[in-house]
Order: structure tokens, then sequence, then C-alpha cells
């Protein structure tokens, strides 16, 4: 199995966000959980399609504001965070 690069964002005390390569093998979607989350809940904050608390759960809330950002962004709407839909997340943010 071939994985893909992207990029997600890491927490820093500066108002501008360091982004930093990550290899992701598969798409994180409606009950997973961990770090991986909370960094897609902060970009998705910076983007402005989430305001909802950076728990680490993925859970309703975080997949409709996915679905609303792949359908902005011209994107097969899964709800699921792909690498694609990491990479144009951290385009935008």
């Amino acid at each position: 199995m071939t994985s893909k690069s992207a990029r997600v964002v890491e927490a820093s005390d500066s108002p501008r966000r360091s982004v930093r390569e990550l290899q992701m093998s598969q798409s994180l979607g409606m009950g997973s959980r961990g770090e991986r989350v909370k960094e897609i809940q902060a970009l998705m904050t910076a983007v402005g399609f989430f305001d909802g608390e950076a728990d680490g759960r993925y859970g309703l809330r975080l997949s409709r504001a996915v679905r609303q950002f792949q359908a902005a962004e011209g994107l097969r709407i899964t709800g699921d965070v792909n690498a694609m839909t990491w990479e144009r997340l951290n385009a935008r943010a």
C-alpha cells in the first residue's frame, strides 16, 4: 500500500501556524479520535468552517464542516478527510 503525503497544521504561539508533512495512509472520518483529528479541527476553524471545540473526536459536527469545505473546494463530498482534502485545507489555512 502506498501512502500519500498530506500537510497538517502544527500548533504554535505565533498567530500564523506552521505546517509540517505527514504521511497519510487512510482517511479520517466519523469515530476517529486523536491528535490528527485535533489538527483537522484547528484547520477547519482557521478556514472558517468549524466553530466547535478541538477535542480530538471526529463527530457529526466536524463531518458536516468537512462536507461543506469539500463542496466549496469542488472535492468529492464524503465528510472524511483524505489526502486531497488535507492538501486543500492546508492551502487555505
